[in-house]
């Protein structure tokens, strides 16, 4: 079960919480999490919004069908004859998965896409990639208006452009794309707890120059490196701090909706 929170009260704030593929194969980390979300809402009158991935599930359904999985920066090349497969482990099995979870612990889900009322404008990134799209937000009405009933909106890293393309986002800038949009605090869950330096020691503060030079030495690489990159993203246009923390410590979530400082603080 999820801790007691403290009588201390805070200002209402909107946070979007990044969800990691690696998060799915610890049911007792996202009972944790929908735990934590709906004491949050209760105790400081917080909203939510889940974005959320699952490359690990992805990859492993691609593996037993026989596809060959390809890579470039850290970003998925999503041919035409995968993205159908794609869409229903992403938009289908586990955003049902986090939504199940979610009623269990008393939340009211609401299982959405990137594309559903406006709220974001995604395009095709580039033929190289397949069915990978960029994604910008467009419009916090919908979203605004699910949170306004007492929703929590459980958005899957699927959009679909205008001509009607089912395309595949990158679930940290999706989460990017809807916190500027909403103006809301960002949280990406990983599955560490830090940023780690060369020596593998945990980084407490990043900003943009050393994320930089630290992207250039290869020390971050990868799938941290789109994160970060994200995040850096993120707060020049928030002027705000992005937090990269455990997805399998979601109780910590409690820390920073406090003002404590937990896992990686990236700022511009």
């Amino acid at each position: 079960m999820a801790k007691q929170l403290s009588t201390k009260t805070t200002a209402k704030q909107l946070w979007v919480i990044k969800l990691g593929g690696q998060i799915f194969t610890n049911q007792k980390s996202i009972q944790t999490l929908m735990e934590t979300i709906k004491g949050c809402e209760r105790e400081f009158q917080s909203q939510f919004i889940l974005v959320h991935g699952g490359g690990k599930q992805v990859d492993e359904l691609l593996e037993k069908l026989g596809f060959v999985i390809e890579k470039q920066g850290g970003l998925r090349v999503t041919p035409p004859d995968q993205i159908p497969y794609i869409v229903g482990t992403l938009a289908g099995t586990l955003n049902k998965q986090l939504m199940a979870e979610a009623i269990k612990s008393q939340l009211s889900p609401i299982g959405l896409s990137l594309t559903d009322g406006n709220t974001c404008h995604v395009e095709q990134s580039s033929l190289s990639l397949g069915h990978v799209g960029l994604c910008q937000g467009k419009s916090p009405a919908f979203l605004s208006q699910l949170l306004e009933q007492g929703h929590t909106p459980i958005v899957s890293s699927i959009g679909i452009a205008h001509d009607g393309t089912l395309l595949n986002v990158n679930a940290d800038h999706a989460a990017t794309a809807i916190s500027q949009c909403m103006n809301a605090e960002l949280i990406y869950l990983s599955d560490i707890s830090h940023v780690l330096d060369k020596q593998g020691n945990p980084i407490n503060t990043l900003n943009e120059v050393e994320a930089d030079a630290m992207i250039q030495q290869g020390v971050i690489r990868d799938g941290m490196k789109v994160k970060v990159e994200a995040a850096v993203q993120a707060a020049k246009t928030l002027k705000k701090t992005i937090t990269v923390m455990s997805g399998f410590e979601p109780e910590t979530i409690y820390q920073r909706i406090q003002g404590q400082p937990v896992g990686t603080q990236i700022s511009a």
